[in-house]
């Protein structure tokens, strides 16, 4: 109970969050202008994201959220504002998977990584 508790405390905040990178996209232009990639990534964690709002879907996701997790919390370090909060509201959207499948030790370290993440101002 504790562990979802948790993590629909912290979805909800990297819901805001990235509700709020959304507003002024025009922040992150110039930094993706120099990394046209940079769009093709964020693109792609945004569909991971959208498909994980789909219960059914995570179910069948089931053998890759392990890696996918891997994946994103490297992009959690991204130069990139946008891919940094897409990849933390895709995370959250895990919630349910993440607090019955880690072990104890792996739930501390990636809610450690993932507050350490909130405290960060930019």
């Amino acid at each position: 109970m504790f562990p979802e508790l948790v993590f629909q405390t912290l979805q909800a905040t990297f819901d805001q969050a990235f509700q709020l990178t959304l507003q002024d996209p025009k922040q992150m232009q110039p930094f993706h202008a120099m990394n046209p990639l940079l769009d093709i990534k964020e693109a792609a964690i945004l569909a991971l994201g959208s498909i994980a709002e789909v219960e059914a879907c995570v179910g069948q996701m089931e053998a890759f959220i392990s890696p996918l997790l891997d994946f994103l919390l490297k992009e959690m370090n991204s130069e990139s504002l946008l891919i940094r909060s897409t990849s933390l509201w895709v995370v959250s959207k895990f919630a349910a998977w993440i607090s019955t499948n880690l072990t104890d030790e792996q739930f501390i370290q990636l809610l450690g990584f993932m507050t350490q993440k909130l405290r960060e101002t930019d």
